[in-house]
């Protein structure tokens, strides 16, 4: 689960009540002659030791698309304070173009330096970005090594908005509730490991029908309807279905 570290990150994540995730507006395309000042502004900002001057500066940023901005943004992620880097990877999600994807993909790849936290919103972002055609394997490699529900909710969420045809099978994967094949098998796991498969399982599942709904055009409640419709009907919009592993071990 991510643990919010400091009072500034729990700021930043929450917000006010009811305020809009900013990669969900439509921020106009700048000029280099628009974008030149705001860019000069956020350098002078981010020399300030203060990381809520430096996240305020970042903040600016959100004025418009220009490869100006995307520059700035990208040295932001080597910022030395966690919430710098956290309002750098949300921003970024604002921009379009392949450097944005270049720079948001290595933060969601597992590894040592892995930032659960940073990952998951790189994620979001890259389903307003796109992460172009190798893209969503590193997506499905993360939903399979990092199985906290929030990461696993973003990477739902961003194949989704991104209508991913390769995703159809991983989003029929979780459609089910988990819960044992034969209930009076004496080897299953306890009840307390079933409810926690249940809180993940609850956290994301109208992510997946939403999803799998944005790809197929269909709503599916259950992995039997909806891998039999994609083995008949999908077809025809070149979906495929591939069984796979079992997201809840």
């Amino acid at each position: 689960m991510i643990t919010v570290l400091s009072g500034l990150l729990a700021l930043v994540l929450f917000g006010a009540e009811g305020e809009e995730d900013p990669r969900a507006k439509e921020l106009p395309e700048l000029s280099r002659e628009q974008a030149e000042p705001l860019a000069a502004a956020c350098r002078e900002g981010m020399r300030c030791k203060e990381a809520l001057e430096r996240v305020a500066a970042l903040q600016k940023l959100a004025a418009g698309r220009h490869d100006a901005i995307v520059k700035e943004l990208v040295k932001a992620l080597k910022d030395k304070d966690r919430t710098v880097r956290f309002v750098a990877v949300q921003l970024l999600g604002t921009q379009r173009g392949p450097e944005v994807q270049k720079a948001l993909l290595p933060i969601v790849t597992a590894g040592r330096s892995f930032d659960l936290l940073n990952a998951s919103e790189a994620v979001r972002s890259l389903g307003y970005v796109g992460y172009g055609k190798s893209g969503f394997k590193i997506l499905e490699d993360l939903f399979w090594k990092q199985r906290a529900k929030e990461v696993r909710k973003a990477i739902i969420e961003a194949v989704g908005r991104q209508k991913e045809k390769e995703a159809v099978s991983l989003l029929i994967a979780v459609l089910d509730q988990p819960i044992p094949k034969d209930p009076n098998d004496p080897n299953n796991p306890p009840p307390s490991f079933w409810q926690e498969k249940y809180d993940e399982w609850i956290h994301f599942k109208d992510d997946a029908i939403n999803s799998l709904e944005s790809i197929t055009g269909k709503r599916f409640f259950n992995s039997d309807t909806a891998i039999d419709w994609i083995e008949n009907e999908g077809k025809k919009q070149g979906l495929k279905y591939t069984k796979q592993p079992n997201p809840w071990p």
